[in-house]
């Protein structure tokens, strides 16, 4: 699984972003990132996109992190609507773009206590509760600067990014309770059963 490191000792800087909504057929046209990133939040898919030489079908709830430097490309038209947010915006840090197994590198980071500064995000992944990524973004897409020495939409795209973290970590928390959950159904009812050993 891909996974790409943020570091938010300084906020991340807001560069544009966006609703985008077409009626299919649709494809996205051809990019190239400069430097900055671009998170896709799809509220209603399915949009098909190439990152580079990989292929990604984006569903409904779903985000992907596009890195710098990097063509992005839709591979195959989109034939009912299509609605996704879109943001764009840098780091002040030199980031990572790693392979890691998803349980390895959860209990690395619940582990390492230390690294509390740098949050890492897959490239693609199911966002549960999208609801408070899309006020997030909404108050992002809705600030015009009044006060040009503070740059608020940088601190809440660096919040986004904080809450899409939470997200995927509370769902992969979420997932070890439900299957806990199960496994302790499946004793109750073992429990009730004359001959354990068939359970």
């Amino acid at each position: 699984m891909l996974f790409s490191t943020f570091t938010i000792e300084k906020p991340l800087l807001y560069y544009k972003g966006g609703e985008f909504i077409a009626n299919g057929p649709w494809r996205h046209k051809r990019m190239y990132h400069k430097g900055d990133y671009e998170m896709i939040l799809c509220i209603n898919g399915p949009i098909y996109l190439q990152i580079g030489d990989h292929r990604e079908v984006l569903n409904d709830h779903e985000v992907l992190l596009v890195p710098p430097f990097t063509p992005m490309v839709g591979y195959q038209d989109s034939q009912g609507s299509v609605d996704f947010y879109w943001l764009h915006f840098f780091s002040q840090h030199r980031e990572d773009t790693f392979e890691s197994e998803e349980e390895k590198l959860i209990s690395e980071v619940k582990a390492n206590k230390n690294a509390k500064r740098k949050i890492y995000l897959p490239t693609k992944f199911k966002l549960i509760d999208y609801e408070k990524a899309t006020i997030l973004i909404h108050q992002i897409l809705s600030i015009h600067n009044e006060l040009s020495f503070i740059e608020e939409r940088d601190y809440l795209v660096s919040a986004l990014l904080i809450q899409l973290y939470k997200s995927y970590f509370n769902k992969s928390k979420s997932d070890e309770d439900s299957s806990r959950i199960r496994l302790y159904e499946g004793m109750d009812s073992c429990q009730h059963v004359q001959h354990p050993h068939s359970c």
